[in-house]
């Protein structure tokens, strides 16, 4: 009888132990999780400051230390905003300057605000072969449209 109350107490002992090593683990990895989640709110504040420095200053009036990061912000900028406004042309559309909704550019006024559109860029003469105007051009709407709205 020594002998089951033994294995008894070893098993009740070994039982316990997983029980509270679970109970550490998933401790564990919720601090875990919350630290990344803390982590990740610090970048996105860290983010907006730089981000509303940036809008304070230009990179004549920015502290000497920021100089460079705030002009190459400034250049990036451009380029992303050239690169949209290539998007919207290959899409056969373009930006309402009131709104900023991306609008066919077969219209004259914003349907969503009634604002008098810009007028689209003329059309590139094609490169290589005059035969390109007979393709047939496909019209696709992608998921990321809404970046440019």
């Amino acid at each position: 009888m020594a002998f089951i109350d033994n294995v008894k107490d070893t098993i009740t002992k070994t039982g316990k132990t997983a029980v509270k090593k679970t109970k550490d683990l998933a401790a564990i990895a919720k601090v875990s999780a919350d630290i990344e989640e803390t982590k990740s709110l610090l970048k996105a504040v860290y983010i907006e400051i730089g981000k509303k420095y940036c809008e304070l200053f230009d990179k004549e009036s920015a502290a000497p230390d920021f100089t460079v990061n705030v002009a190459t912000a400034e250049n990036l900028t451009e380029q992303l905003e050239a690169l949209r406004t290539e998007r919207l042309t290959l899409r056969g559309k373009v930006k309402c300057t009131a709104c900023g909704k991306a609008v066919d550019n077969e219209y004259i006024f914003c349907p969503y605000c009634g604002e008098k559109l810009p007028e689209p860029p003329a059309p590139e003469a094609p490169e290589g072969d005059a035969e390109t105007e007979d393709e047939d051009i496909i019209d696709v709407e992608f998921d990321d449209e809404k970046d440019d709205e």
